[in-house]
Protein backbone atom coordinates (compact mmCIF):
# COMPACT_ATOMS: atom_id res chain seq x y z
CA UNK A 1 0.00 0.00 0.00
CA UNK A 2 1.09 3.77 -0.41
CA UNK A 3 -0.50 5.54 1.73
CA UNK A 4 -0.43 9.36 1.13
CA UNK A 5 1.32 8.73 -1.68
CA UNK A 6 0.77 10.59 -5.38
CA UNK A 7 2.00 8.53 -8.39
CA UNK A 8 2.78 11.24 -11.46
CA UNK A 9 2.56 9.79 -14.99
CA UNK A 10 4.03 11.60 -18.47
CA UNK A 11 0.47 11.46 -20.97
CA UNK A 12 2.79 10.91 -23.79
CA UNK A 13 4.77 8.19 -22.28
CA UNK A 14 1.67 6.23 -22.01
CA UNK A 15 0.70 6.99 -25.52
CA UNK A 16 4.52 5.44 -26.67
CA UNK A 17 4.42 2.46 -24.36
CA UNK A 18 1.04 1.45 -25.48
CA UNK A 19 2.57 1.87 -29.62
CA UNK A 20 4.44 -1.20 -28.79
CA UNK A 21 1.33 -2.79 -28.84
CA UNK A 22 0.19 -1.44 -31.96
CA UNK A 23 -0.90 -4.27 -33.37
CA UNK A 24 -4.17 -4.78 -30.77
CA UNK A 25 -4.70 -0.65 -30.98
CA UNK A 26 -6.82 0.23 -34.24
CA UNK A 27 -8.57 3.35 -32.69
CA UNK A 28 -8.42 6.00 -29.99
CA UNK A 29 -10.93 3.84 -28.08
CA UNK A 30 -8.66 0.73 -28.11
CA UNK A 31 -5.73 2.86 -27.15
CA UNK A 32 -7.40 5.12 -24.19
CA UNK A 33 -8.37 1.71 -22.79
CA UNK A 34 -5.05 0.42 -22.74
CA UNK A 35 -3.61 3.26 -21.36
CA UNK A 36 -7.00 3.43 -18.71
CA UNK A 37 -6.03 -0.25 -17.79
CA UNK A 38 -2.18 0.93 -17.73
CA UNK A 39 -3.20 3.85 -15.08
CA UNK A 40 -5.43 1.42 -13.70
CA UNK A 41 -2.93 -0.76 -12.52
CA UNK A 42 0.21 1.57 -12.17
CA UNK A 43 -1.42 3.59 -9.67
CA UNK A 44 -3.38 1.03 -7.43
CA UNK A 45 -2.84 1.49 -3.82
CA UNK A 46 -1.89 5.08 -4.76
CA UNK A 47 -4.25 8.75 -3.07
CA UNK A 48 -3.92 9.83 -6.53
CA UNK A 49 -2.79 9.77 -10.03
CA UNK A 50 -1.63 12.32 -12.24
CA UNK A 51 -1.75 12.62 -15.86
CA UNK A 52 0.22 15.50 -17.11
CA UNK A 53 0.39 15.92 -21.28
CA UNK A 54 2.32 18.79 -23.36
CA UNK A 55 0.85 21.15 -24.83
CA UNK A 56 0.68 20.69 -29.14
CA UNK A 57 -1.33 24.21 -29.02
CA UNK A 58 0.99 26.69 -29.98
CA UNK A 59 2.08 26.21 -33.75
CA UNK A 60 4.47 28.67 -34.15
CA UNK A 61 6.77 27.17 -30.79
CA UNK A 62 10.37 25.91 -31.46
CA UNK A 63 8.92 22.41 -30.74
CA UNK A 64 6.53 22.83 -32.66
CA UNK A 65 8.33 24.27 -35.84
CA UNK A 66 11.35 21.23 -35.09
CA UNK A 67 8.84 18.90 -35.64
CA UNK A 68 7.02 19.84 -38.71
CA UNK A 69 10.43 20.28 -40.31
CA UNK A 70 11.67 16.85 -39.17
CA UNK A 71 8.28 14.91 -39.89
CA UNK A 72 6.99 16.75 -42.84
CA UNK A 73 3.83 17.72 -40.75
CA UNK A 74 1.77 20.37 -43.21
CA UNK A 75 -1.32 20.62 -40.97
CA UNK A 76 -2.70 24.40 -39.88
CA UNK A 77 -3.08 22.19 -36.48
CA UNK A 78 -7.10 23.29 -36.32
CA UNK A 79 -9.75 20.74 -37.01
CA UNK A 80 -8.62 17.82 -36.03
CA UNK A 81 -11.11 15.86 -33.84
CA UNK A 82 -10.15 12.72 -32.30
CA UNK A 83 -13.11 10.32 -31.06
CA UNK A 84 -13.61 6.82 -29.82
CA UNK A 85 -13.73 5.57 -33.76
CA UNK A 86 -10.66 7.28 -35.16
CA UNK A 87 -8.71 4.78 -36.86
CA UNK A 88 -4.58 4.95 -35.73
CA UNK A 89 -3.53 3.03 -38.87
CA UNK A 90 0.26 3.65 -38.77
CA UNK A 91 1.31 5.35 -35.20
CA UNK A 92 4.40 7.11 -36.61
CA UNK A 93 1.97 8.49 -39.10
CA UNK A 94 -0.82 9.45 -36.79
CA UNK A 95 1.65 10.99 -33.96
CA UNK A 96 3.58 13.22 -36.21
CA UNK A 97 0.69 15.29 -36.48
CA UNK A 98 1.00 18.12 -34.10
CA UNK A 99 -3.07 18.80 -34.96
CA UNK A 100 -4.14 14.65 -33.79
CA UNK A 101 -1.35 15.25 -31.18
CA UNK A 102 -3.31 17.69 -29.69
CA UNK A 103 -6.96 16.84 -30.21
CA UNK A 104 -5.51 13.07 -28.59
CA UNK A 105 -4.57 14.25 -25.71
CA UNK A 106 -7.68 16.31 -24.70
CA UNK A 107 -9.42 13.07 -26.11
CA UNK A 108 -7.06 11.00 -23.24
CA UNK A 109 -7.99 13.22 -20.11
CA UNK A 110 -11.37 12.92 -20.44
CA UNK A 111 -11.55 9.14 -21.13
CA UNK A 112 -9.03 8.93 -18.30
CA UNK A 113 -11.38 10.74 -15.31
CA UNK A 114 -13.93 8.62 -17.02
CA UNK A 115 -12.34 5.18 -16.83
CA UNK A 116 -9.62 5.55 -14.01
CA UNK A 117 -11.15 3.45 -10.90
CA UNK A 118 -8.62 5.41 -8.42
CA UNK A 119 -8.40 9.43 -7.75
CA UNK A 120 -7.26 11.06 -10.88
CA UNK A 121 -6.41 14.61 -11.97
CA UNK A 122 -5.19 14.99 -15.74
CA UNK A 123 -3.72 18.50 -16.86
CA UNK A 124 -3.78 19.58 -20.33
CA UNK A 125 -3.81 22.80 -22.32
CA UNK A 126 -7.88 23.49 -21.34
CA UNK A 127 -6.20 22.98 -17.39
CA UNK A 128 -7.15 20.22 -14.75
CA UNK A 129 -9.63 17.20 -14.94
CA UNK A 130 -10.69 15.43 -12.13
CA UNK A 131 -12.59 12.46 -11.03
CA UNK A 132 -13.12 13.48 -7.21
CA UNK A 133 -15.40 14.97 -5.28
CA UNK A 134 -13.30 16.73 -2.50
CA UNK A 135 -10.68 18.77 -4.62
CA UNK A 136 -8.92 20.46 -1.54
CA UNK A 137 -5.92 18.36 -2.09
CA UNK A 138 -5.56 18.62 -6.04
CA UNK A 139 -2.99 20.92 -6.83
CA UNK A 140 -3.92 23.11 -9.85
CA UNK A 141 -1.03 25.34 -11.62
CA UNK A 142 -1.00 27.60 -14.46
CA UNK A 143 1.30 27.15 -16.31
CA UNK A 144 2.28 28.08 -19.91
CA UNK A 145 4.76 25.14 -20.27
CA UNK A 146 4.61 23.40 -23.84
CA UNK A 147 6.58 19.94 -22.09
CA UNK A 148 5.09 17.78 -19.93
CA UNK A 149 8.25 17.04 -18.11
CA UNK A 150 8.50 20.84 -17.02
CA UNK A 151 5.01 20.57 -15.59
CA UNK A 152 5.39 17.19 -14.02
CA UNK A 153 8.73 19.34 -11.82
CA UNK A 154 6.01 21.70 -10.70
CA UNK A 155 3.25 19.58 -9.77
CA UNK A 156 5.84 17.46 -7.93
CA UNK A 157 7.01 20.35 -6.24
CA UNK A 158 3.48 21.39 -5.12
CA UNK A 159 2.76 17.82 -4.51
CA UNK A 160 5.52 17.88 -1.85
CA UNK A 161 4.93 20.99 0.05
CA UNK A 162 1.42 19.53 0.70
CA UNK A 163 3.27 16.47 2.35
CA UNK A 164 2.66 13.93 -0.10
CA UNK A 165 4.69 11.60 -0.76
CA UNK A 166 5.61 11.10 -4.74
CA UNK A 167 6.39 7.86 -6.89
CA UNK A 168 6.47 7.97 -10.76
CA UNK A 169 8.67 5.98 -13.30
CA UNK A 170 9.51 8.99 -15.42
CA UNK A 171 13.25 9.70 -15.32
CA UNK A 172 12.44 13.64 -15.08
CA UNK A 173 11.12 12.85 -11.46
CA UNK A 174 13.46 10.02 -10.08
CA UNK A 175 15.29 11.49 -7.12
Amino acid sequence: MHDNTCIIFDGMALVQEMAANKERIKTCKDLSDAITRAVNYKSKGHVIAYVIFDDYSVPTSMKNVTRKRRTGDKSSGRGFKVDKTTPIRDFASFLASTAAMDSLTLFLADQLVRGVKSNIVTVTRQGVLDNMQATQNIVRITSTHEEADTKMILYAAEIRKLGIKLTSTHPTLMY
